[in-house]
């Protein structure tokens, strides 16, 4: 599977949003992998430099016993600039659910098991460690342990 996609949002203040995305995966009896890349360019509007976003993100499922039991693992690299000057994830201090500095380029890495209590309920105990770029040493590396329950109905 591969697929592509492309956005330009114009909004006010000429601050307007290029969107580049694209996505690669392989489904294999056991197993999937994909790979994906984001770009993202900001306007700023005003006498500020434009931001731009680059996303890589790689993803891995590995059945360990069907419809039982998946190991699975994610990395993220999530870097901007803006006038040369590199940073993280802009607005990511308002993510409610995990707590991200804005400052700093970084590395995310999720890793779990997934157990199915039935086809249609699942746990899935993770880990998620985010290390930032060294260069802001007032950031300091993140680690979240999760137990993430899913129903579907």
């Amino acid at each position: 599977m591969a697929e592509a996609f492309y956005s330009f949002g114009e909004r006010a203040g000429g601050t307007d949003r290029v969107t580049a995305q694209g996505v690669a995966g392989y489904q294999g009896k056991n197993f999937r992998l994909a790979g994906q890349y984001v770009y993202q360019k900001r306007k700023s509007g005003t006498a500020q430099p434009d931001v731009e976003i680059d996303v890589w993100s790689g993803f891995a499922v590995w059945q360990v016993r069907p419809d039982k039991a998946a190991l699975f693992a994610r990395l993220d690299s999530v870097k901007s600039r803006a006038g040369g000057v590199r940073a993280g994830l802009p607005g990511a201090d308002g993510i409610d659910y995990l707590a991200l500095s804005p400052d700093a380029p970084f590395q995310a890495f999720i890793g779990g098991f997934e157990y199915y209590l039935h086809p249609s309920v699942r746990l899935a105990p993770n880990v998620e460690w985010i290390r930032y770029d060294d260069s802001v040493p007032a950031v300091s590396h993140d680690v979240v342990a999760r137990l993430t329950f899913f129903w579907s109905w």
